[in-house]
């Protein structure tokens, strides 16, 4: 039904939950003549109006209900005074509900008093036994909101005709005009969930739950500005919108029930006292009164068309006074001329039909349609079985339709004037539909006036005989052409769309063929016709172009097509080879039989036998000739449309011989043998279908002429027992999805003569139905639980079938089998199997229904949580403190480790802590941000591996050996004072902090996949920057976000916030809860429900791939990079481990391509293949010099490895060319310097400039750029200051040493490089396409006086540069893809190192230009303008001070001396006086001008502080002497004491040291250095080469080079 699906879209996404109260308070009945007099005299307030609403429903309880629909902007509630006798009970069945609503405009007031007064006169009539109000209430159920908009009525003055839209109240607090707010009916389609929700306010999204939850039959919207009443539609089509005549107004717009609408609008203009006179006195002039909407002026986005078009309602639009916000003497005359109306229209509820829809059992008929002959605008029955239908006086044809109901017959009946007492009432009875279950909501019209009834005829019903299509070949032009035209001209039952594009980006398109086209209907299934895989091949391109037309034209004609779209969601895709087909020739030349890429396309989908194949040697012909390496484009478009749609049988139409093949297309062995699958009977029924509707082809001789030895009995054959292919498309449907698909032949020739396509035709129509018509073979029905939550993702058995099916997201399933009788389960994680017999006949599908039982929490914990009660537990959460995880780190010591952090709480597990883990998969689960729901379920699932390992299963043990599980858990503690959900506002910090300590507790860990287990919602989403593991995520979790819906007052205003931050850091958000804050209860049964979804997570780290590269000598490659490519195009870095060469890496299930290359060394091109839940080994051999690598170990029956691609991309990479960069350090020594900053080698760092000049850092994370294009910037930058004087700046970049690919930079890497050489200013180039987000600059509101213009003087400067590199250099309508790099740390990096951060967000959609933009900011950088203070901190014999703090002016803004005791600060021009205080040494000052043209030079020197405790060193010496002297006498004494008691003497001796060592003075010897020396060895690195000097190593250092093999590199 219309309004339930509006309600399906919207609840997931609405703010406020309806059913909010008026407090109560004095129960004592008002004085009805006072309020009358407030009311009609005065404009209350929201306050005054709230204690007002209080009043009436606590003095008049039995005939008032106040109620809220939700709150505006600023928190006002929306009220609605809910008037009808006998408010205590239900609403009496077939009473209509109807609503007045006004002041949707905050400054147009005159209605919202008209509402009040309305509320305030129904009660002093009721109260008074006045006859036509007692009838009105005792038959009507009246709505009246006083405000829409209560925030733009507070705002707005008193007296304002026409105010200020912006500053007087017509806007809600947003400044948005709710009555442009709405969805269009021309602009975005009642399926689109997203667009429906886009983009409205609070109030609009209220109003919308509010329409479509309710049963409105009739309603009236209250504004002011003019006096008329308008009526449906406001707005007007794109096409005569854009129409060059169409000048905004003057156009009528008119709705199916005009002639209703301009009806009610009469009945209020003629009896209003002023607007039915055509000239009235706002200078407007309307004939009667009443407008179409458009006509007066176009409005997008009005409530009244929303109202119409998304449920039962009626609504029209009364304009009630010129002035806006008139005088509130002014009341009394506007009720006067309103009252009459106002009453006559609440009576116009009553007209038209009414009546109950019930079945053959006396049950309603919930969203039954009632259908109108004429009018195109059916109405819906309620829970009830209600409905009304409101109809203008005369004849008229009704009808109903329901699902899994057959369509009533239609009735003539004939509609008089309303009446209240008599009203018309027609009620239909609907008997139970024989075969349809899942019968579609939405049958054409014309089905249910030509009286067709939905059991399905036999074949032998005569198909229609004057269908001619045009017999012809169509191109792709034709092609496109047709389908466009099939959709404008049925569009009520088609839709064109394209799965996905060829490689010449022609598209794959797709023509749906349903009653309703664009949804899935629960309980209908869903078929397929895919033509012209073979681009030669097609008869069958042809034949599904007429069968389209053949349908479409048959459509409410023919009662066997009819019923055939009416219950079936159909889906034809002529062409999956367009390229193919464009070359292909007439005739049977073997021309454009394979994709432009030279692939067979029913060789490219991946195999069941893949692992097998490729452990073949490598000459052996099967698997050199395999075509499914490498994914083409449209084998990759038609598997992801396979996965998006339910399908359920499908049939692939080539050519070249005559037979229905059906599978398996291979075996083990490669051999033609015959190769059933599980399902072998049912195929073997579907193939036969076709075979024997077909004219010829059951005869089984289909070429004699070409293959006279070719028999197929029947016309059929198994796929292997005819020829074996490998990586065909029927069976992957099969193996991957629910669809079962066959492969028809239709001709012995490919490419016949367009004169024989009539005779094709004639062959196979008959054919091409019959076999559609198997979809509704076997069972189908619904799994849901006790409370009818349906279970999409549970899993449907058959007894002695080894072939599961997966529930569609709508709870619904459909099981093709052969006759006979089978017991068939139903599965679904934390319920109970049930097992159902079923007998199953050869022509209609068997419905069932399952109904699953929750098991208790302890049986489930028994059977699947090792009888752990403390997970169950519902009533409390458990206490995240560091005594708790210590005592269970100290439990577990084997496996956990506990490593405490600032705020949040770090667990390590693993199997043997402590041993090597740098070649296991790191996995980081963070819990929740606010609330306690996210670290309490990661608490349970550690329980759960604690257990399982300790009880030896074999997949939480393989989880441990294979992985580090890393939990970091946060403990909330405003949750417990909190609701449901939280207040952003209170919370906005606390959700920062709580983001930057779990990031921090995680710097040190390099991650392969992190999750965090949120709250606001079901949802799962991903990073931009992709990894392989997602798609396994995606499939695991594919079914939760679908089926787990919130209530739409759980709407968490955090989440998107939370979210955000986690994508930017590379962190997958995962929604578990509705609530921010959940209930324990609500936590372990979210526990039940996914723990094993987070079991296969975890699991997924004993898939991929491990192993070794080396050199031809065995020698370990640790610089080596190793890259996998995806199906999908993209490609990831697989990292190296600097120890040892290895790798281990996560994959998704498949074959992939991967590369593996190093400086002075071949590059190796290889495939692997990755099976569920292994690890595929390969040890790789580099040959030094060129030539081809090759695999020397693989793990049986594992892996595959080819040498070489037919692939014809180029998938080259990048290294950093650091022979030449080491070459120009050596000749340019003192104008370039290449090191490597962190441990392990990977942070690579260079400085291009002169020492000690206005020197700035550049990070390249969030974009990386080619090496091998800096180098000859370098080298020039570098050679031109060697033949002048260079007074640029110096650049000091840090890179992840070889990786282009964004991001690899551990941020505590960054932070300990810019502290080691103090950068003022530091430039983050970041991979965007956008201007920089805020947040990311948003420390600088923490700037001094000092600070804060300086950094808006170079951020100013900076973005300008940014912008016009970006607009010289990238591509227009560039969607690359966005990395934030280390922005969401700027606020750390400042706190850390006091330096400027600043984002160079630059375009990256294309490589070359991506980086010649570079390049153009790295010279930029370079000649920046600046101006500052620079220079050195100094003892007086001009010894460098490090970390010494130069403070400029009271502490306002101060730098930091580095390692040198150089310093530097950018500052504006002015006079500053310099304070330098260093420990050691007494504070100095100075007073400097900066000039506006250059950097200040200052040395700075300090007197060394000698004192020692507050004495001057002689005295300290001579008391020293004088303590050790005294010390010295008493223990010799003693000792002399000790020696008289010994009875035997031991010798005592000290360590011996080299005396060297502990008293040479380093800081004097360094300064016997010259200064320029100093300098070189403190900036740089030692890089590989210096390893190979002949230095003596001690073994202090070669035991901290073993322990350095321990850690994770």
């Amino acid at each position: 039904m219309i309004r339930q699906l509006c309600v399906a879209l919207l609840i997931p996404l609405l703010l406020v939950e309806l059913g909010s109260s008026v407090p109560t308070g004095d129960t004592s009945p008002p004085d009805l003549e006072q309020l009358w007099k407030k009311v009609s005299t005065s404009y209350p307030r929201y306050k005054e109006t709230t204690e007002l609403l209080n009043g009436l429903q606590s003095g008049f309880p039995e005939l008032v209900k106040i109620y809220s629909v939700g709150k505006s902007v600023e928190g006002r509630e929306m009220w609605v005074i809910n008037l009808r006798a006998n408010m205590g009970q239900n609403r009496s069945l077939l009473q209509p509900p109807m609503k007045i609503v006004a002041n949707m405009h905050g400054d147009e007031t005159v209605g919202r008093s008209l509402v009040l007064m309305l509320a305030v006169d129904l009660i002093k009539r009721f109260e008074a036994n006045d006859e036509r109000v007692v009838r009105l209430l005792n038959s009507t159920d009246i709505h009246l909101m006083p405000s829409v908009n209560p925030d733009g009525y507070e705002a707005a003055p008193e007296n304002t005709c026409a105010p200020d839209a912006f500053t007087t109240g017509r806007q809600n607090a947003n400044q948005i005009d709710l009555n442009r707010n709405f969805p269009d009916q021309f602009e975005v389609r009642k399926d689109d969930d997203a667009a429906l929700v886009r983009n409205r306010q609070p109030e609009t999204l209220n109003m919308m739950k509010y329409i479509a939850e309710n049963d409105f039959v009739l309603s009236a919207n209250f504004h002011g500005g003019s006096v008329v009443a308008s009526y449906p539609y406001d707005s007007v089509p794109f096409s005569v919108q854009r129409s060059s005549s169409y000048k905004g107004y003057k156009v009528n717009s008119l709705s199916p029930d005009n002639d209703v609408y301009v009806h009610l609008a009469k009945i209020y203009a003629s009896n209003h006292k002023t607007m039915p006179f055509r000239e009235n006195q706002c200078g407007d002039n309307f004939t009667d009164g009443i407008t179409n909407g458009a006509y007066w002026y176009n409005v997008r986005g009005g409530m009244q068309d929303f109202n119409y078009v998304h449920s039962n309602c009626f609504e029209i639009t009364m304009e009630l006074s010129c002035c806006k916000f008139p005088d509130a003497r002014t009341l009394l005359t506007e009720w006067g001329n309103n009252e009459e109306s106002m009453y006559k229209y609440i009576e116009a509820t009553h007209m038209g039909i009414r009546g109950i829809v019930k079945d053959t059992n006396g049950d309603p008929v919930e969203g039954a349609e009632i259908i109108v002959e004429g009018i195109d605008h059916p109405i819906q029955t309620t829970k009830r079985g209600e409905y009304w239908r409101l109809l203008v006086p005369g004849n008229y044809r009704v009808g109903v339709k329901a699902i899994r109901h057959e369509p009533s017959p239609m009735v003539d009946i004939t509609v008089g004037e309303m009446s209240i007492d008599k009203p018309t009432i027609l009620d239909f009875t609907l008997k139970p539909a024989d075969l349809q279950a899942g019968a579609s909501t939405k049958k054409a019209v014309s089905t249910i006036i030509a009286g067709l009834t939905p059991s399905s005829p036999s074949l032998s019903s005569s198909l229609s005989t004057d269908f001619k299509p045009e017999f012809k070949h169509h191109d792709y032009d034709e092609l496109e052409a047709f389908l466009a035209r099939m959709n404008k001209d049925h569009p009520e039952i088609t839709r064109l769309y394209s799965a996905g594009k060829s490689v010449e980006s022609r598209q794959l398109y797709v023509l749906e063929i349903s009653d309703n086209p664009g949804r899935h209907e629960p309980g209908e299934p869903e078929f397929k016709y895919v033509g012209n895989m073979h681009g030669n091949e097609v008869v069958g391109r042809e034949m599904l172009i007429y069968l389209i037309q053949y349908l479409l034209e048959s459509y409410g004609k023919n009662p066997e097509v009819t019923h055939l779209i009416d219950n079936t969601r159909i889906h034809i895709m002529p062409s999956m080879n367009p390229d193919g087909y464009e070359r292909s020739v007439e005739g049977d030349e073997d021309v454009g039989r394979e994709n432009a890429h030279h692939v067979d396309l029913n060789r490219n989908f991946p195999d069941q036998f893949d692992q097998l194949l490729s452990e073949l040697d490598e000459e052996d012909s099967r698997k050199t000739s395999r075509e499914n390496l490498d994914p083409e484009p449209e084998t990759l478009a038609v598997m992801r449309w396979m996965k998006q749609y339910p399908f359920v049988l499908s049939a692939n139409l080539h050519g070249g011989s005559l037979v229905a093949n059906y599978p398996f297309d291979d075996n083990p062995e490669m051999k033609v043998k015959f190769s059933p699958s599980p399902d072998d009977a049912v195929f073997h029924q579907l193939a036969l279908t076709y075979s024997k509707a077909h004219k010829t082809m059951a005869g089984g001789y289909p070429c004699p002429k070409i293959y006279p030895d070719e028999k197929f009995k029947d016309g059929i054959t198994n796929g292997a027992q005819w020829y074996v292919i490998h990586g065909g498309m029927q069976d992957w449907n099969y193996l991957k999805t629910n669809c079962f698909e066959i492969t028809l032949e239709l001709g012995c020739v490919k490419y016949p003569s367009a004169s024989t396509l009539p005779q094709y035709w004639d062959d196979n129509r008959d054919a091409l139905i019959k076999f559609m018509q198997q979809i509704h073979t076997g069972i189908k029905g619904f799994v849901m639980d006790e409370n009818s939550n349906l279970l999409g993702g549970a899993k449907i058995l058959v007894e002695g079938i080894k072939h599961p099916i997966t529930v569609a997201d709508d709870g619904d399933f459909w099981r093709l089998l052969a006759p006979g009788e089978y017991n068939v389960t139903a599965l679904y994680n934390g319920y109970e199997n049930q097992t159902i017999r079923v007998r199953v006949t050869r022509d209609t599908a068997e419905s069932i229904n399952f109904t699953l039982k929750a098991m208790e929490a302890k049986v489930w914990s028994t059977k699947q949580d090792f009888g752990i009660l403390e997970n169950i537990d519902s009533q409390s959460f458990t206490e995240i403190s560091e005594k708790n995880l210590q005592g269970f780190a100290i439990d577990n010591y084997d496996i956990v480790d506990y490593r405490p952090t600032d705020v949040v709480q770090h667990l390590m597990m693993t199997d043997q802590v402590g041993s090597p883990d740098d070649l296991k998969i790191h996995i980081g689960l963070l819990g929740s941000v606010v609330g306690m729901g996210g670290s309490e379920l990661l608490v349970k699932i550690a329980r759960h591996l604690t257990y399982g390992y300790r009880k030896n299963d074999q997949k939480i043990v393989s989880i441990l050996k294979n992985s580090v599980i890393h939990f970091v858990l946060s403990s909330d503690a405003q949750a417990e004072s909190e609701s449901c959900i939280v207040d952003l506002e209170t919370r906005r910090e606390s959700v920062s902090d709580t983001l930057d300590y779990m990031s921090r507790a995680l710097h040190d860990v390099h991650l392969d996949l992190s999750l965090s287990l949120t709250s606001g919602g079901h949802y799962i989403e991903f990073p931009i920057e992709e990894k392989c593991a997602y798609d396994s995520i995606r499939e695991i979790f594919r079914h939760f976000t679908k089926q787990e819906k919130c209530p739409a007052s759980n709407n968490s205003t955090v989440k998107p916030i939370i979210s955000n931050a986690l994508l930017a850091r590379n962190i997958i958000s995962l929604g578990m809860f509705c609530c921010d804050n959940p209930e324990p209860a609500e936590v372990s049964n979210s526990y039940i429900r996914h723990l094993h979804h987070f079991i296969d997570i975890l699991a997924l780290s004993s898939q991929g791939v491990f192993g070794s590269i080396v050199d031809e000598h065995g020698n370990p490659l640790r610089e080596a990079k190793v890259t996998v490519f995806l199906p999908s195009g993209t490609s990831e870095i697989i990292r190296v481990s600097k120890n040892s060469g290895r790798f281990r890496y996560m994959l998704s299930e498949g074959t992939h391509r991967i590369i593996a290359s190093m400086v002075g060394y071949e590059k190796y091109k290889g495939t692997i293949h990755i099976s569920p839940g292994n690890m595929t080994k390969l040890k790789i051999v580099l040959n030094s010099g060129s030539g081809v690598g090759h695999v020397v170990e693989l793990t049986p029956a594992s892996t595959s490895v080819s040498a070489t691609s037919k692939n014809p991309k180029d998938y080259d990479l990048f290294y950093f060319p650091r022979k030449k960069l080491l070459d120009i350090r050596d000749n340019h020594s003192p104008h370039f310097d290449l090191y490597n900053f962190d441990d392990d080698g990977e942070a690579l760092g260079m400085r291009v400039g002169h020492d000690f000049w206005r020197k700035y850092a550049v990070v390249f994370d969030g974009l990386a750029v080619s090496p091998n294009n800096l180098l000859p910037w370098i080298s020039n930058a570098v050679t031109g200051m060697n033949r002048k004087q260079d007074t640029l700046a110096q650049l000091n970049m840090l890179m992840k040493d070889g990786n282009t690919t964004r991001g690899g930079l551990n941020l505590e890497t960054v932070i300990k490089w810019i502290e080691f050489s103090r950068y003022p200013i530091v430039f983050d180039f970041i991979c965007s396409n956008s201007e920089p987000l805020p947040q990311w600059t948003s420390y600088s509101k923490n700037l001094t006086a000092k600070d804060a213009p300086v950094f808006q003087y170079i951020k100013s400067y900076v973005e300008g540069r940014v912008l016009a590199a970006n607009d010289e250099n990238s591509n227009q309508n560039c969607n690359g893809r966005e990395n934030a790099g280390f922005a969401p740390y700027y606020n750390t990096i400042y706190e850390k190192t006091h330096s400027y951060i600043f984002p160079i967000t630059m375009c990256c959609c294309d490589q070359e230009k991506k980086e010649a933009a570079v390049i153009k900011m790295l010279d930029f950088l370079r000649t920046m303008p600046s101006e500052g203070v620079h220079g050195f901190v100094t003892s007086a014999l001009h010894e460098p001070i490090p970390n010494a703090k130069i403070d400029f002016g009271d502490n306002e803004t101060y730098a930091i001396a580095d390692s040198l005791g150089h310093f530097e600060k950018p500052m504006l021009p002015g006079e500053y006086l310099l304070t330098v205080e260093a420990e050691g040494y007494f504070s100095g000052s100075k007073l400097t001008n900066v000039s506006s043209s250059t950097y200040t030079n200052l040395l700075i020197p300090l007197l060394r502080d000698e004192s020692v405790w507050g004495l001057s060193r002689m005295l300290f010496v001579t008391l020293s002497a004088f303590f050790f002297l005294g010390a010295l006498v008493i223990c010799s004494m003693c000792f002399v004491m000790c020696r008289k008691r010994r009875t035997r003497i031991t010798n005592y001796g000290f360590f011996q040291q080299n005396s060297s060592y502990m008293f040479e003075d380093e800081d004097e010897k360094l300064f016997e250095i010259p200064k320029a020396n100093i300098i070189e060895k403190k900036f740089r690195i030692d890089t590989d080469e210096d390893s190979d000097a002949d230095e003596s190593v001690d073994g202090d250092e070669l035991l901290s080079a073993g322990m350095r093999q321990w850690t994770r590199t």
